[in-house]
Order: C-alpha cells, then structure tokens, then sequence
C-alpha cells in the first residue's frame, strides 16, 4: 500500500521515524541513541502512545520517534492504524526519513515490510539487527550484495553492544541531507504477474481491468470479488496470476524470497544446533516430549510430597 505523499516542508528539527516488526529490536536502537532524553505522549485523538527523544548530530539536534512495531501497512488494530498514519503523516508531523529496523535472522518476512516503504515518498535508511544471532546459527547477510539490492544505505547494528550506531547516526546524516532513492524492482515481479493475468483475462473474456483486480480499486472489482465464486473464469485468471492469493502480496514476497536467497550465506556445513533448536526438538517430538512432560510432572510432585512430608 504505497504511502500518500505529503507537501510538508522540514522544520528545523529533523524527525527520524523508527520503524520495523515486532521485536526486530528497534527499541534497542531508540534507547541506545536517545538514553535518557526520551518523551511519552499520546498521538492526537488516541490513547497509542508516541515515545520520542533527542539526539545531538553534526548540525544539531534530530528527534527520534520510535513507531509501534509493523508487520505490514496493511493495518488492522489500532496501534497499526495509528503507526501507519505516523508514518505518512496524516496524524502527526510527517517524518523526514525512515530508518527501517530489518531482523537479519528473519530476513524474508522484513524485506516484505521494506518492499512496502520503498514505495512512499519518504526515503528510508536499513538498520540490519540480529546479525549475532544470524552468525550464531551459521547465517551471515552479505551486507553489501544487500545494499546494492535495495538501493539504500545498509548498517548493521548490535545495539546492546553498542556497534554500528554511530555508523548508523552517520548515515541518518548523510541522507537528510542527500537521499539515495530506494530501489523498487518488487514491482517488476508484480507486473510479470500482471502480465499474466491480463493473458489470462483475455483468453476467458472478462470485462475487467488487471489493474482493477490487483488493486481492488473500482466499486465494479469489489462486487465481482464478493461473487469471484460464481464466476469460474475469474477465480481461475486471479489464481494462474497469484496461485498464493492477492497478487501484489505474492509478488512482494516473491521478491523478498530471491533477495534474502541471494544475500545470506551460510557458514556452516550443516545445520548448528544451539540449546533452544535441542530443547524445542525433544519438548515437541512425539514420543520425546511426551517422556519429558511425565518426567517434568514426576519431579514436580515428588518435590511436592517432599516439602509435605513431616
């Protein structure tokens, strides 16, 4: 869902919008580069709170705001609603660039996410998280195949450890005052699948746009949608084009699984076990688990029969 354009003209301080999934440690980020200089206010009209804070840079001072976590701009609860309105600036100052907080050891499921903000006005900058945890399971991003991917700056950062942030602060910089503009070939995955349907379309003579049926933007598409059940033809060119479901979501993530393909390495030979990916084998295997939960049970009143006794 591309972002509405916004004719704001920048004040003096900078806004840096945070944006990111859930848990993709985005927050770590905010805290290290605000520390103590934070503020908690509620966006206008709602109870979602707006933390942001200030950080000094090279020509002053830049306000960091960090946005409710973001699967998708494809909002649903309030906090999405209200993130993606911070976002485009429909519910508060619109910010002068997106710094996205991209989870390198869920790499695939970020990228969508970024495919979406490519496609808005505002230029946006890559925080890549979670490259200790990546390594530790024999994963490492080729952070440069990936910037030339994306067109934008890449920066890795392990904020608990403090490094890449100020590589990160530098960057945030160098785009305020020149952006590189985001790549977009997402797009050329969705028109090949466009390509198709319009085939498609064709040969089964419905009288409707590809574009309509990408989009759902006419009052005409949302009524054939309702009934895309009883018209066989249509039901069988919107699956030949998106066998995944909506075509522009297929396409994205079509996009995002060659790039993540393209940029990881793997360092291992074969997979590297580490003590969660053991514990979760034995917890939930069939005959395993269910030995371990009587186990677990047995100690658990054998210890409480103990303590009991006299």
């Amino acid at each position: 869902m591309p972002l509405p354009p916004t004719t704001e003209t920048r004040a003096s301080t900078p806004i840096i919008a945070l944006v990111g999934n859930p848990n993709s440690g985005k927050t770590s980020i905010f805290n290290r580069l605000t520390g103590m200089h934070q503020r908690v206010a509620n966006y206008p009209g709602v109870t979602v709170e707006r933390v942001s804070g200030k950080v000094r840079s090279g020509e002053g001072e830049i306000e960091i705001v960090d946005i409710p976590g973001l699967y998708s701009l494809q909002a649903t609860t309030e906090d999405e609603v209200v993130a993606v309105q911070a976002i485009s600036g429909s519910i508060d100052r619109a910010p002068d660039l997106l710094v996205c907080v991209m989870d390198a050891d869920n790499l695939e499921r970020n990228l969508f996410f970024f495919s979406q903000l490519a496609d808005g006005p505002t230029p946006v900058v890559v925080a890549l998280t979670m490259t200790d945890v990546a390594e530790r399971r024999g994963r490492e991003v080729d952070v440069d195949a990936l910037a030339a991917e994306l067109g934008v700056d890449v920066i890795p950062v392990v904020a608990h450890k403090g490094r890449g942030v100020r590589e990160l602060l530098d960057a945030v910089e160098a785009n305020l005052i020149h952006a590189r503009p985001a790549r977009r070939r997402h797009q050329e995955f969705l028109n090949r699948r466009i390509e198709k349907l319009k085939e498609r379309l064709a040969r089964s003579g419905v009288d409707v746009a590809p574009s309509e049926v990408v989009e759902g933007l006419s009052d005409r598409f949302s009524e054939l949608r309702r009934s895309v059940d009883e018209i066989p033809e249509l039901r069988a060119a919107l699956q030949e084009a998106a066998p995944e479901g909506d075509p522009d979501i297929a396409a994205r993530y079509e996009w995002a699984a060659e790039v993540a393909a393209a940029v990881l390495i793997d360092r291992t030979p074969g997979k590297r076990w580490t003590v969660a990916d053991r514990m979760d084998y034995v917890l939930t295997h069939r005959v395993f688990g269910l030995v371990a939960f009587l186990g677990i049970m047995f100690v658990m009143f054998q210890s409480i029969y103990s303590f009991a006794a006299p």
